[in-house]
């Protein structure tokens, strides 16, 4: 039976979900019984158990309660225990939109589902609270001191219905910062500073202690006592981030000790002492050195002490810069009236102060190394006395004796006195190895530092190189020759000894070096170095000239003598081609204890028809020129006679057919020599199978039997051609034989006419001018036909003459044809019209007024007509002449204005004849203002000119004035502020800041490469400052990146510039080619304009282009970038499927030898869409790519 039945409760939810199912339970023991029972709202799952489920009704919401009952038996001992339950009713779920948070003592907040519900629930069971940020993180249901300021939600869900509703949280700190203030006074000695004691410490639950704003309110003080205690009350307040507030009273008791404590004895080292001389001071013991004294008394320094105090010092002296210091110390207890002398240790009122030198100087100095000086004897190597050099010596405080002791004996001194010079070794002096030498230094206490110093004595001096200068070395039989070092000695020497000698040859590694060198034929006259080592290895140089001869001349041996055929030779063989000839007759050899050249001389010998002989003659040299006897090989050459001649059948066919007919050709095993030729003797026919016949007449000649005035054998004529050899026809050497050739032709012949149309007269009365037409005639058949020719002047259908040939001659102007007739020998006629034309050419002859002075009207202008300015302007032909001011005929008239006064304008007047030739001539007009008509009241004017350092005249700027007026340049530059007031001040400033890439190209790029690379500097300061394009004062690489990207397109505009600059006409350069060291003046001042200035005159400069060809008066001007060879690209043609990816590879001759390079490369972007660029020779840098989609790439590389 369980205990303490009167304790059984029944645990579970007493507020539960419609239609949920809920677990409950009583405390179970050995041996109980259950029995569950449930009075209304739900259903038993189970029984029996210490546990049972519940399942709820789902139509029952907000009923109850409902009794759940359990009965507990053990034995006869009988327990119940319920539980009411009811079940929630359906919840409105509704939150108010905001609702304020405060954060507990550690931070930290619950929100509980009652905080936002706006209902009044008996249980809050069935209801969820989720807290989120703005950015969606979950915090549970609890807020934190980092959420103060967020935007924060807190959502309520109903787990029984799953509604929700939701509230804005404002999560505020209104707990102030908690201090650990103590509850007792706090005890202090009175030689403490109680201003300075620091406050409690202090806390907070969402500020950091070291964030938290104490603030010090204020302090009181009793010191009614202070014999006995002084008390001190502060007052402090803590602030939080937030603005809460906690305050704090802290209590400190201040007390004087019954006794002092004075100060101990000190030694202080005389080096602290130079750094800090305070440390003797009478003041209080501190950390730092720079800050402490001696000490004074303990327990007498303070506000509240009662104790004064003083001192007296007596200082002796002692060594060098040391001394001391009996501080005597006076204390009073102003309270007890009591003097101290001694204190509670038992110190007395006498302090003793040491500044001492207890540190002995210090030596520095590196090992030495000493040349053996002394030239050794007999059964002794060198030895030194050479100087020691003193030694680098400090002491922290006094002076100091410096000695040097050496194994033999204490050094000489340079000062006679002691080592701070140094000093030398005494005699005999050491012998060469190495030795320990002391250095000892004694400051003025007698602290004694030494160091030791390792000594080596050494033979530093190399031996005296002496060499035979120039040696014989001649070569053996092999080639070869060994010639040891010492050959090349002529009685070197050396202070200790030597011990060896090595050689090599000049300008080899000296690793080369060794005990003999070998020179074989290769070798001339070889330089060689002679090195002379001493028992020491110090060594020494010399150089020999070694004359290497070779005095063995090479032997010849000649291929065997021959007897060959005819047939052997071949046709021209050159008696002077040795190649040939060895490849026929063989090769001759030589040898020689050196290479050997072995030469063929150009043979000699007399072939004719394959009888005769060949001498060939060879001679050996070798390179020292040693020359062989010549050796020879007779070649005798028999002749043979072996032919059989093929003379052609007849042949028929239509003309520009094939002739099947071979010619005449030869069988010729033997060395005859043939020669063939042939005439054509041609007939017109009038059969049916042709039209015209050729009878063609062969001609062959046998040279090696053939004699001037010898008659031919006629071949007799056959249809199908004939043979003859030398079996049968070998007495005769020259034969004719006659073949017969039929052709047929049925087209005309073809007339191509490939002259002008147009003929210039240029005579003076403008009457004929010279005619030729040439004509072009090909035929079939005849290669030179009869041309025939009709003559229409005026082409008016009337012939006017006719000729045979081409047309040569002088016609009158006009239009006129020419009508070419040709028939060839079948009858086939061909005939071609060639018109044409006789123009007068001639230009007029322009004559210009010498200049003409014009006034402005009263409106301020004045229109100038060409005709006015025309001089007796002539022309050879009749008819009326056009006067313009430009080519354009339509500008007969020019307007100027006010603009134009006191400027004189330069003006050409074009001339134009009724043919249209034109010629001009240069004038000028000058522009007057009489009537002040551009001056009323005299008012001064402000004019000038904008022009390119070239003197070309820049339109369309735009030039201010500091009123704020402003005019535009015209085409020739000019500008002008009229009517201006007199005795003001002003600043003229011209502006011009469109077209970019006005004159800029990629050889811009190259000549700003040469200039930063010092290959080209640019020649004139305006090309320096146009070359600056982001205008940084300085021309470099990266004004080529920038210019390069407009090139490209990537970039419209400059970045940090305008497309022009302007910089004041008569500005000096202090220093041309370094236009940014000075500042240049890019505006004109006027001060008190009281006249009229005409000279504010400005050189115009376009930005980017340094070779000058900008257009400055307009942008049509189209710029010539090719400055050599054109560049080829070539793409390999191929063809693509739809969707296939397409790989386009361009290859360009010679790209390498470009300085720079600028193209477009066009594609249809219709059938294209572009990828990407794969860099080769040209990389992404070089490729724009802002126009891809309209099928366009830029192309700029330097």
């Amino acid at each position: 039976m369980a205990p303490a039945f009167s304790q059984v409760s029944v645990t579970g939810k007493t507020l539960v979900c419609p239609n949920a199912t809920e677990s409950y339970a009583v405390p179970s023991a050995p041996g109980d019984a259950y029995v569950w029972s449930l009075s209304s709202g739900g259903t038993l799952l189970n029984n029996g158990a210490p546990e049972v489920e519940v399942k709820w009704d789902t139509g029952a919401p907000g009923s109850g309660p409902h009794l759940l009952k359990v009965t507990i038996q053990n034995g006869n001992a009988t327990a119940t225990a319920s539980l009411d339950v009811s079940i929630q009713a359906t919840v409105p779920m509704s939150c108010p939109n905001k609702v304020n948070i405060s954060l507990g003592p550690d931070g930290t907040s619950t929100i509980y589902p009652q905080t936002l519900l706006n209902a009044n629930l008996p249980a809050y069971d069935n209801f969820v609270v989720e807290v989120n940020d703005a950015q969606g993180n979950s915090y549970g249901d609890q807020v934190h001191c980092e959420h103060i300021g967020e935007v924060m939600t807190g959502k309520v869900t109903d787990l029984c219905s799953g509604n929700t509703c939701w509230s804005y949280l404002v999560v505020e700190d209104k707990s102030g910062p908690t201090f650990d203030c103590p509850t007792q006074p706090t005890p202090m000695l009175c030689d403490q500073d109680f201003e300075q004691y620091p406050h409690p410490d202090c806390w907070d639950n969402c500020t950091n202690a070291n964030q938290l704003l104490v603030v010090f309110l204020g302090q009181t003080i009793d010191d009614s006592n202070v014999c006995q205690e002084v008390w001190v009350t502060k007052n402090w307040m803590a602030i939080d981030a937030y603005g809460n507030e906690s305050e704090c009273e802290q209590v400190l008791k201040i007390t004087s000790p019954n006794n002092v404590d004075f100060p101990s004895d000190t030694v202080w080292s005389c080096d602290t002492y130079a750094a800090f001389p305070n440390i003797t001071d009478a003041a209080a013991l501190a950390d730092s050195l720079s800050e402490t004294g001696s000490g004074v008394p303990g327990g007498v320094n303070g506000l509240y002490c009662a104790y004064n105090f003083n001192f007296s010092d007596d200082t002796l002296s002692a060594c060098g810069n040391s001394f001391k210091i009996i501080r005597t110390w006076f204390v009073f207890n102003w309270c007890t009236g009591q003097v101290l002398v001694e204190d509670a240790d038992g110190d007395t009122n006498e302090q003793l102060i040491e500044v001492m030198d207890f540190t002995p100087p210090e030596l520095t100095l590196d090992p030495i190394i000493l040349n053996a000086n002394l030239k050794g004897s007999v059964g002794m190597l060198c030895r030194s006395t050479g100087l020691l050099p003193p030694a680098t010596v400090t002491d922290n405080c006094n002076g100091f004796t410096t000695r040097i002791y050496t194994p033999v004996g204490e050094a000489v001194y340079v000062n006679d006195e002691d080592g701070a010079e140094g000093g030398y070794i005494p005699f005999p002096g050491l012998a060469i190895g190495i030795h320990e030498v002391t250095y000892e230094a004694t400051d003025d206490c007698g602290n004694i530092g030494q160091k030791k110093v390792l000594i080596q004595v050494k033979d530093l001096k190399a031996p005296n190189a002496i060499c035979d200068y120039i040696t014989d070395a001649n070569l053996t039989n092999e080639g070869t020759i060994e010639v040891f070092a010492e050959t090349f000695d002529d009685g070197s020497i050396d202070n200790c000894c030597i011990d060896r000698f090595e050689v090599k040859r000049m300008g080899e590694p000296d690793a080369a070096f060794a005990p003999s060198i070998i020179f074989d034929c290769a070798d001339s006259e070889e330089t060689v170095v002679m090195r002379v080592y001493d028992c020491f290895d110090n060594y020494n140089d010399c150089m020999v000239l070694v004359q290497v001869n070779d005095k063995q001349a090479p032997v010849c041996v000649a291929p065997p003598d021959l007897t060959v055929d005819c047939t052997a030779i071949p046709v021209g063989l050159e008696l002077s081609d040795s190649e040939t000839l060895t490849e026929l007759f063989g090769e001759a050899s030589a040898s020689d204890n050196c290479q050997n050249t072995l030469e063929e001389l150009t043979a000699t010998g007399n072939i004719y028809c394959g009888d005769g002989f060949i001498n060939r003659q060879f001679v050996a040299t070798d390179p020292a020129g040693n020359v062989s006897a010549s050796c020879f090989q007779h070649i005798t050459i028999e002749g043979k006679a072996d032919w059989v001649i093929h003379f052609p059948a007849d042949w028929s066919g239509a003309c520009g057919g094939t002739d099947d007919s071979q010619g005449v050709w030869f069988e010729n095993a033997g060395c005859d020599l043939f020669a063939v030729s042939w005439s054509d003797q041609f007939y017109n026919t009038s059969s049916d199978s042709a039209c015209m016949q050729i009878i063609r007449t062969w001609e062959v000649i046998n040279w090696c039997k053939y004699l001037p005035g010898m008659t031919a054998f006629a071949v007799p004529h056959q249809p199908g051609g004939d043979s003859i050899s030398h079996v049968t026809h070998g007495n005769f050497s020259y034969f004719t034989y006659q073949q017969t050739i039929e052709l047929t032709d049925g087209d005309p012949p073809v007339l191509t006419y490939t002259g002008d149309h147009e003929f210039c007269s240029l005579d003076d009365d403008c009457a004929t001018g010279e005619v030729h037409l040439p004509l072009q005639v090909q035929d079939a058949c005849t290669d030179d036909l009869p041309v025939k020719y009709v003559l229409d002047l005026h082409a008016d259908g009337v012939p006017d003459g006719s000729g045979n040939g081409i047309f040569n001659g002088t016609l009158p102007l006009g239009e006129h044809l020419l009508v070419y007739e040709v028939v060839d020998g079948c009858g086939n006629e061909a005939d071609l019209e060639v018109p044409f034309s006789v123009k007068d050419c001639k230009k007029p002859v322009a004559y210009c007024e010498n200049g003409l002075i014009v006034e402005l009207s009263q409106a301020g202008e004045v229109e100038v007509w060409a005709k006015d300015l025309n001089f007796n302007s002539s022309d050879n032909c009749p008819g009326d002449l056009t006067f313009s001011f430009s080519p354009d005929t339509t500008v007969q008239a020019l307007t100027f204005d006010c603009l134009d006064v006191d400027d004189i304008q330069y003006v050409q007047l074009w001339v134009t004849d009724a043919a249209g030739n034109q010629d001009f001539c240069n004038t000028w007009i000058d522009i007057q203002d009489n009537f002040l008509d551009c001056h009323p009241g005299n008012n001064p004017l402000i004019a000038g000119t904008l022009r390119t350092e070239a003197g070309d005249g820049v339109e369309n700027a735009t030039v201010g004035l500091n009123t704020g007026q402003s005019v535009t340049t015209q085409a020739d530059g000019h500008f002008a502020f009229p009517n201006l007031t007199s005795g003001g001040d002003y600043t003229v400033a011209p502006v011009k800041d469109d077209a970019p890439l006005n004159g800029v190209s990629t050889f811009d790029l190259v000549l700003i490469s040469k200039h930063i690379l010092a290959i080209q500097p640019l020649n004139s300061p305006y090309k320096i400052i146009a070359a600056d394009v982001n205008r940084s004062n300085s021309v470099t690489t990266f004004d080529l990146v920038e210019l390069r990207k407009l090139i490209l397109h990537i970039e419209d505009d400059f970045s940090n510039n305008t497309s022009w600059r302007f910089v004041k006409k008569d500005f000096v350069f202090q220093n041309p080619d370094k236009p940014f060291d000075e500042i240049f003046p890019e505006t004109i001042d006027i001060n008190n304009l009281d006249t009229d200035l005409t000279g504010a005159d400005f050189v115009a400069i376009k930005v980017g282009d340094v070779n000058g060809n900008a257009e400055a008066s307009g942008f049509t001007h189209t710029e010539d970038r090719s400055t050599g060879k054109p560049l080829q690209i070539r793409l390999n043609p191929q063809k693509y499927a739809a969707g296939e990816p397409v790989v386009a590879r361009f290859l360009a001759r010679d790209f390498k030898n470009m300085e720079g390079v600028q193209f477009t490369l066009g594609f249809d972007p219709q059938l294209f869409d572009f990828e990407s660029f794969t860099p080769g020779f040209l990389t992404s840098e070089n490729v724009g790519l802002r126009f891809k989609n309209e099928g366009k790439l830029t192309f700029s590389w330097h």
